[in-house]
């Protein structure tokens, strides 16, 4: 199983493990650096949404049919995602009026929410989708992401001003 999450293929289970990966990595930097961590991640989670849409396309090239669909869908929403991260929460994140880890909350939220879409839309046909290994592991992870969201919500995205 630890390998299948890390193989490449359609269910996004590949994309799920690689955000992980780098979200651990980028803990070990940050913790060995002593940089700080949640500035560290919003500019990662930054550079990740930037890098999904051409992802998403670049594999579009390689499937076919109904995949073909599901890759470009999911392309247009991530290029929404980026464009209203780079308009909306970039400029924000900069001017510190947006705390340090709101932009990566919000868009680990957002990615689970789309990663569980995913799943049940390719996979809505098989009987038992839904105890799988790795439906399991995308439900969990959108459990862990609505926590961090409520979390943060009860702290606060924005900064109150001096």
């Amino acid at each position: 199983m630890f390998l299948s999450f890390f193989s490449p293929k359609i269910g996004n289970f590949s994309l799920l493990g690689g955000l992980l990966a780098g979200i651990g990595a980028l803990f070990l930097i940050g913790k060995y650096k002593k940089l700080p961590q949640a500035r560290l991640f919003d500019f990662f989670i930054l550079a990740f949404i930037v890098a999904l849409p051409f992802g998403f396309v670049g594999s579009a090239l390689f499937v076919k049919k109904f995949f073909l669909f599901v890759a470009l869908i999911n392309a247009l929403i991530y290029l929404i995602s980026m464009i209203i991260s780079l308009k909306v929460f970039y400029p924000k994140l900069m001017s510190r009026e947006l705390k340090e880890g709101s932009l990566t909350v919000i868009f680990l939220l957002f990615f689970a929410l789309i990663s569980v879409i995913n799943f049940c839309v390719l996979h809505y046909t098989e009987k038992n989708f839904f105890f799988s290994a790795e439906s399991i592991v995308i439900v969990l992870f959108f459990l862990c992401s609505l926590g961090l969201f409520l979390k943060k919500m009860s702290e606060g995205f924005i900064n109150k001003k001096r």
